[in-house]
């Protein structure tokens, strides 16, 4: 199974927080599982980090280290061509810029196929 874990999932996951349900453990954790990180996550834990609205046990580089590349999981970087990748049509919706909001809180919204 290919596993592309999100932001909750991986700290979950890392921090063996019971918010992780059994059943996703069980595939993250299984050997035939294909597990993978995107480049993005974990810019967003470093901005949520940054602003205050997450805290970390350990730093973000040894988060890395422990939780994903010690995990065998892989890093799926960011490329050019995935913005052309998105529809034309696609915006992302203005939000208010407050204390602690995120650019990654944003919703993006485009059409679906």
């Amino acid at each position: 199974m290919q596993l592309l874990l999100d932001t909750h999932a991986l700290l979950w996951f890392v921090s063996g927080d019971p918010a992780l349900s059994a059943r996703a453990r069980r595939a993250i954790e299984a050997p035939a599982s294909t597990r993978s990180v995107s480049i993005a996550t974990l810019w967003e834990i470093a901005i949520k980090v940054s602003i205050g609205k997450i805290a970390l046990a350990l730093p973000l580089a040894e988060l890395v280290q422990v939780g994903v590349l010690d995990n065998e999981m892989s890093l799926v970087p960011i490329a050019r061509e995935h913005g052309r990748m998105a529809p034309r049509e696609q915006r992302i919706v203005p939000a208010p810029r407050s204390a602690g909001q995120s650019p990654a809180d944003r919703p993006s919204v485009g059409p679906s196929k």
